[in-house]
């Protein structure tokens, strides 16, 4: 879709909003046609922005001799947020005793990380 459109940074945006979307969708699941879409636009928002930021990362490199490294960095913070936020989250759940919490703790990081998209398209060159 990137290739085609030659629109990355914003469907990169759209996939985090869409992520965002999916996450406080669940707060919400009450039949079957609720829970597969949420289980679509979760897997499809999570997935496009993960090959949104592989794909787009060595763009934001000026030494091309860097895309390894910029890639590198990608999986490192991803691989962090899923062995760190997994254990977070049960842990609030635990606290708390209600997993609304954990879904609104992880809207809440997925609203961080949809705002620090947008700011740093804004922040870029080129336009959304």
């Amino acid at each position: 879709m990137i290739d085609k459109t030659k629109k990355g940074n914003l469907i990169t945006l759209l996939s985090f909003s869409i992520m965002s979307i999916a996450v406080i969708l669940t707060n919400v699941l009450s039949g079957s046609v609720t829970i597969i879409l949420q289980l679509i636009l979760l897997s499809g928002g999570i997935g496009l922005s993960a090959a949104c930021i592989m794909i787009i990362a060595p763009d934001a490199v000026v030494n091309k001799k860097l895309i390894g490294m910029s890639i590198s960095i990608v999986n490192f913070v991803y691989y962090i947020g899923i062995f760190i936020g997994t254990p977070c989250v049960v842990k609030l759940v635990e606290m708390t005793n209600s997993w609304k919490m954990g879904i609104n703790f992880m809207f809440l990081i997925s609203i961080i990380g949809t705002f620090l998209v947008l700011l740093y398209y804004k922040t870029d060159t080129k336009k959304i």
